[in-house]
């Protein structure tokens, strides 16, 4: 009877790609709405809570910030009110009340029917909103009052941080987890010229895959690259929940969300823009590494020295 009610739990695993947290967090507000409707204020409550949770992991894991605690996820949601103001006091609303009148009251039962539902319903409402932002770029941000400042020193971990400093990526961080780095290092200057991100890199290298030198590519890595078992196993792609290319005729939004870049490489493929902060430094590496396997399939192709300056950028990246 579950299965036909809520979409199927995803498979247990250590770091939770996006597609895996999007459909707990469908499911959790399901269940949250199910145990509403049969007058469980302690389940509903909790469910609403937990399923604004995996969303906001998301974001979380998109920008290196912390969101292990809940005194972390609280920070998240209030901050992301504060830099999406079209959006702020539905979601601030919406996010404080899954807490105090869902997660808390599933320990304290305080909280009449009426209330939960409230957050329920408020998290329902929310979930899209919270969509909406884990697909656009993080904003500039300045830092205006002490309450955004402490926020942003509890996500960041960084005590210099001080009220009135800015950013051009609303302080996320280069490196998911590791919070002993500035932020500066987003930017990663080489000298004069600047070390494109890691972004950048990829689709420096699917121009030249895909558009330039095409034949580089055997019809058995173009089959492997719009698989994501190979993308993840052979390749070792982290957090991944798609293949890295889907043809233009899918399009590029997978269950209704964008999925892939809208550029159409070569006339034929979307590529994948679900590459996480946290998986940069290790996905770096494995594409170093499968760009040299390429170099050395084909040493007299004269598409090899394109290819040897994507290598050499993912290097300096991984040093920067």
């Amino acid at each position: 009877m579950e299965q036909e009610i809520f979409p199927p739990l995803p498979d247990p695993a250590e770091n939770q790609p996006p597609e895996a947290r999007r459909a707990t967090g469908q499911r959790l507000i399901k269940q949250a709405r199910h145990e509403l409707e049969s007058g469980d204020r302690l389940q509903a409550g909790g469910k609403a809570w937990g399923a604004a949770v995996q969303f906001l992991k998301i974001i979380g894991e998109q920008r290196g910030w912390g969101h292990e605690s809940n005194r972390q996820l609280q920070s998240l949601g209030r901050h992301l009110a504060a830099e999406f103001p079209e959006y702020g006091g539905e979601l601030s609303g919406a996010l404080a009340d899954a807490y105090f009148k869902g997660h808390e009251n599933f320990y304290e039962n305080r909280r009449r029917l009426r209330e939960v539902r409230e957050a329920v319903e408020g998290i329902e409402e929310s979930i899209p909103i919270l969509e909406q932002i884990a697909e656009a770029p993080p904003r500039p941000f300045t830092i205006a009052s002490n309450s955004q400042l402490r926020r942003l020193r509890v996500l960041t971990g960084r005590n210099d941080l001080s009220v009135g400093d800015s950013s051009q990526v609303g302080f996320s961080l280069p490196d998911g987890y590791n919070r002993g780095h500035s932020e500066e290092r987003m930017v990663r200057e080489i000298g004069p010229d600047r070390v494109p991100t890691l972004q950048e890199i990829i689709r420096g290298l699917m121009q030249t895959l895909l558009e330039d030198y095409p034949q580089l590519l055997t019809e058995e890595d173009l089959i492997n690259f719009e698989d994501g078992d190979f993308c993840r196993g052979t390749m070792g792609i982290r957090g991944l929940g798609v293949p890295i290319l889907r043809r233009i005729e899918l399009g590029p939004k997978v269950s209704g969300h964008n999925r892939y870049w809208t550029k159409q490489y070569g006339g034929k493929y979307f590529v994948t823009k679900e590459w996480w902060l946290i998986h940069h430094p290790h996905n770096a590496a494995s594409l170093a590494r499968w760009v040299e396997q390429l170099i050395a399939r084909n040493p007299s192709h004269p598409g090899s020295n394109a290819l040897r300056q994507h290598r050499d950028e993912l290097r300096l990246y991984l040093e920067a």
